[in-house]
């Protein structure tokens, strides 16, 4: 006999998205942050390839910082003009989606040494564009990280 009459979901992860204190100053800042660190929390529950399919089999930690910088980037550049001036980081970020260099972004300011190279990076154009836009010593800030809740 069946002493529960409903069955029991498998437990899914639970994540806390922290925020560093600099982006308590702005709440927008905030949110393009939380956008960062939610797409971060869900690629890692598996819930992210519920809402976008065609993005399974492309979970990798590279594929992860990709999502994660591109939807911050998104939320970023539809923002009023005064809230995108705001933040320099972000707007450069939303730049650099605008020109389609995202993933090539990743792999050359956020890659770890223990990644694969992915194919199909556009590394000599992105070259081009990172010097005309002064990226030569640019250091991307991650201002949100994900922890086990």
């Amino acid at each position: 006999m069946n002493l529960w009459p409903f069955r029991r979901r498998p437990k899914q992860p639970k994540f806390s998205i922290n925020l560093h204190e600099s982006v308590a100053r702005d709440v927008t800042v905030a949110a393009a942050w939380t956008t960062y660190g939610g797409v971060k929390a869900l690629m890692r529950s598996g819930e992210y390839f519920t809402h976008f399919p065609e993005a399974r089999g492309h979970d990798s930690p590279f594929d992860e910082e990709c999502y994660a910088r591109d939807a911050m980037a998104e939320f970023w550049a539809v923002q009023p003009d005064e809230k995108r001036r705001l933040d320099a980081y972000l707007q450069l970020l939303a730049d650099v989606r605008a020109a389609g260099f995202i993933r090539e972004y990743v792999w050359r300011f956020l890659r770890d040494p223990a990644w694969p190279q992915p194919a199909g990076l556009k590394s000599e154009a992105f070259d081009a564009w990172a010097a005309a836009n002064g990226l030569s010593d640019h250091r991307p800030p991650t201002l949100a990280f994900v922890t086990p809740a």
